[in-house]
């Protein structure tokens, strides 16, 4: 997270005007540039994307994009949608589980459902690969949907745990999991 890149040079400012037109027109939407906000956008945007900057502060780019709002509509989805191209790129060799959960992190970030703080944390925790061991207990990496505790670990990447409060046991690939 704190590696410095120019992770949004190749994307002008014309490439986010013709997205927000596409996705606009699949969505029946009318499609423009806010006269107010939309030149405001541009300069801001054109102005940083060449500048090396850490992954986080180039997601804070786009969620400080979507929220000016510089189209008449699809603010979100433009900018919710580089980032996620962004983190897909970067974590091409992510296990797609892992990756997905990147993903919807990222995008939870960029529309504003939660702070740098908390995607600095859960990123890093869908990045670091755990390594389990029998007592550990888990959580499952879509949201802590189950919490329980390892029973014992399978062939190579498959864990064998009980959820909390019930007596069966699921089979789960290291991947779809978290340390608690």
């Amino acid at each position: 997270m704190q590696c410095r890149q120019r992770f949004l040079q190749n994307w002008p400012w014309d490439w986010i005007v013709e997205a927000n037109k596409i996705l606009c027109e699949r969505g029946k939407w009318q499609h423009g540039i806010s006269r107010e906000k939309g030149p405001l956008v541009q300069e801001l945007w054109e102005s940083t994307r060449s500048h090396e900057m850490t992954l986080l502060e180039a997601l804070t780019l786009l969620r400080t994009c979507h929220v000016q709002g510089p189209f008449l509509n699809g603010n979100g989805n433009v900018f919710i949608g580089f980032a996620e191209k962004l983190v897909v790129m970067l974590f091409h060799d992510v296990p797609r589980e892992r990756q997905r959960a990147v993903v919807e992190i990222t995008a939870e970030f960029v529309a504003c459902q939660c702070d740098a703080t908390e995607i600095e944390n859960r990123l890093n925790r869908c990045l670091i690969r755990p390594t389990f061991k029998s007592g550990d207990r888990v959580v499952t990496l879509r949201r802590g949907t189950l919490r329980g505790k390892v029973i014992r670990l399978l062939r190579e990447g498959v864990v064998e745990w009980q959820p909390d409060g019930s007596d069966s046991c699921i089979r789960s690939t290291e991947a779809s999991l978290l340390l608690e």
